[in-house]
């Protein structure tokens, strides 16, 4: 019911002002007395929103009574966890991550599976395990954030460039699988998304500049700028991988891209390459990226001039894009990119081109970085849009 006198729009505002209030309290939730010095607006204003609110099952009463400053009783309200849910999807090349989370945040349901051979395939995997996911802890989502590789053009709702998924490219990923799963869906770039997912991992989430690159079978880069997800005027900001590097040990001087010689492929390249020309190894020219860092930090000379190749070419990307945009730091994430041998490796190397301090950290997100993000962009578009959703008819 609304609150007499009081219009709408600014009713609805003080309305998403207490959801906020209470969704960063916690389950411990606030009284009225405290919602109200919290929020700037009247005990009359609140009592009257924090009813509606209850009414519409986005808040309850968390229980037992506790005093207030000044010794009176106060019952604490918090948000409603199961009060929406959204679905939240990574499809990566070779793995895909789907979960379900509640409007808190909280991931209630999960599942990693690996990705079909196609991008047909792979969008019937996501709305089959989506709709088991539901099935299972009995829930309807609200909303859906997918993260894809290669560029997505939000204009006009297709992937470009997406070389390690056949047939994306020019796949209507939102439209498909709005269609199929009968909810609004976001869709956005793996990597991007992943850059979401280390902001919200960062502590106190304090860093308002920072790079997160991404290394897995390609290398990509999402940027945060003032605390805003930088895409560019095409959506194509990021492409680091693509930077023309020099390294004459590898290709006599020609120039190559950096996710030729420093992504996981990249380094197994550069290995194959040394062992072709007479570098002796415990490991054979079959092994993984993984393998190759691990027996790089063991010593052995042709995994070490494996991983010096690309940790050189990546030194030099790191250090451009340091002096271009001054990030408080860059966070390195993906299957190769996460393995602190490869950051350390960067970090050494990085005093050949620049002597301005850079601040590198491996992510502690890994593989999962873009499945967080998708859940944190998922989570934030219901927050933001329920209390209209609930209450929006009563004005």
């Amino acid at each position: 019911m609304a609150q007499p006198g009081i219009p709408s729009t600014l009713r609805l505002l003080n309305a998403e002002r207490i959801l906020s209030v209470l969704l960063a309290s916690g389950v411990g939730g606030r009284s009225r007395a405290e919602i109200a010095r919290a929020t700037g607006l009247s005990k009359p204003t609140v009592s009257a929103l924090v009813a509606e609110l209850e009414e519409a099952e986005l808040i309850g009463p968390v229980g037992s009574n506790r005093s207030g400053p000044v010794g009176r009783p106060g019952t604490p309200y918090a948000v409603v966890p199961h009060a929406g849910f959204v679905l939240a999807v990574d499809i990566g090349a070779s793995t895909i991550i789907l979960g379900i989370a509640d409007l808190t945040g909280i991931i209630r349901a999960e599942r990693e599976l690996a990705t079909g051979p196609d991008a047909e395939t792979a969008l019937g995997q996501v709305v089959t395990a989506a709709q088991t996911l539901q099935d299972e802890i009995g829930c309807t989502v609200a909303t859906a954030c997918a993260g894809v590789p290669g560029v997505y053009r939000q204009e006009e709702g297709v992937i470009d460039e997406s070389l390690n998924l056949p047939g994306l490219d020019g796949m209507r990923v939102a439209d498909r699988l709005q269609d199929a799963l009968g909810v609004e869906v976001h869709v956005d770039n793996d990597v991007n998304l992943a850059a979401v997912g280390e902001a919200s991992a960062i502590p106190g989430r304090e860093c308002r500049n920072f790079v997160a690159i991404s290394v897995g079978r390609g290398i990509g880069a999402g940027l945060v700028l003032d605390g805003e997800l930088f895409r560019g005027s095409t959506d194509a900001a990021g492409e680091i991988g693509a930077l023309a590097v020099t390294d004459r040990r590898l290709a006599d001087g020609a120039a190559q891209t950096l996710e030729e010689v420093a992504s996981g492929p990249g380094i197994q390249r550069n290995f194959r390459h040394a062992l072709a020309n007479g570098g002796g190894s415990a490991l054979d020219a079959s092994s993984s990226a993984r393998e190759i860092l691990a027996a790089a930090q063991a010593g052995d000379p042709t995994a070490v001039a494996a991983l010096d190749i690309a940790a050189d070419a990546m030194a030099l990307a790191v250090a451009q894009t340091s002096l271009l945009l001054n990030p408080e730091q860059i966070v390195f994430g993906g299957d190769t990119g996460a393995n602190h041998i490869y950051v350390d490796a960067i970090d050494a190397a990085l005093d050949r081109y620049t002597s301005k301090p850079v601040n590198l950290v491996a992510s502690t997100l890994g593989h999962r970085a873009t499945f967080v993000g998708a859940t944190v962009h998922a989570v934030d578009t219901l927050q933001g849009s329920i209390v209209r959703q609930r209450l929006g008819n009563d004005g």
